[in-house]
């Protein structure tokens, strides 16, 4: 590709990154089901690292792009400077960022998808909030439990559909990894959505990682949990896991 650009024949350059880019989207596919295989085996790791948080968003938004820009999209990153590091899986953190950003991406049509970041306090304790906010179709709050399962899509109407209903690419696995990979780093999950209006999905996660006292099922408000891991929310003005343990904003 850059030989390409260097010898000035912009347009064999773009196919080359059109095919570039979807062997990595098979690749992202390829992964997702192995991930999703290796938590229903029960054989998924916690690997942590220290790894800095504004770093991590810059490239979330570079490595969606491509995503954004087949869809006509504007991708926005909205986040103070000097937020700081995380001592936590970062592949798990990354890719559930990612996930997200495809997501609405998908989802949106000439619109804007913008990822956003704070740092907050959270009984004494730094959490970071992540928020994709999208200016796409949306879908009625009550299917965000389903949309967390396994195999589930959106289908663009408002509705939700299963595999071969003619949804947009993917597997359907991307917000189920996104809900397992929060429950294992100790994280909470904020829906917004309303059709035609676009959609909101924050994620807050604790700036060091330790396990998780209990094991929260994918399930909006799970009876009988005093922490569950999925939470519905008004799309505006944006939620801050309400119900849940307090959380006050600190500066970056």
């Amino acid at each position: 590709m850059t030989d390409l650009h260097r010898l000035g024949v912009d347009e064999l350059a773009t196919d080359v990154e059109h095919i570039q880019w979807t062997g990595e989207q098979l690749t992202a596919l390829v992964d997702a089901i192995l991930d999703y295989a290796k938590v229903e085996a029960g054989a998924m790791d916690v690997c942590l690292q220290d790894f800095d948080i504004n770093r991590l968003l810059t490239e979330a938004r570079e490595r969606s792009m491509p995503a954004a820009d087949l869809y006509g999209n504007a991708l926005d990153l909205a986040a103070p400077a000097g937020l700081g590091q995380m001592h936590s899986d970062f592949t798990k953190v990354r890719q559930t960022l990612l996930n997200l950003l495809d997501n609405a991406c998908k989802f949106t049509q000439d619109g804007t998808v913008t990822l956003s970041a704070e740092k907050l306090e959270r009984d004494g304790a730094r959490w970071y909030r992540f928020t994709v906010t999208d200016t796409g179709r949306g879908f009625p709050t009550a299917h965000t439990g389903r949309l967390f399962q396994p195999f589930v899509q959106g289908a663009g109407n408002g509705t939700v559909a299963t595999r071969g209903q003619g949804k947009p690419r993917g597997a359907g696995l991307g917000l189920t990894l996104v809900g397992h990979y929060t429950a294992m780093l100790g994280g909470d999950i904020e829906v917004a959505s309303e059709p035609g209006q676009g959609t909101r999905i924050t994620i807050a996660l604790p700036a060091v990682y330790e396990p998780p006292a209990e094991e929260r099922p994918l399930q909006v408000e799970a009876a009988g949990s005093a922490k569950p891991l999925l939470r519905v929310a008004a799309l505006k003005p944006a939620g801050h896991l309400a119900g849940s343990t307090s959380m006050t904003q600190i500066g970056p």
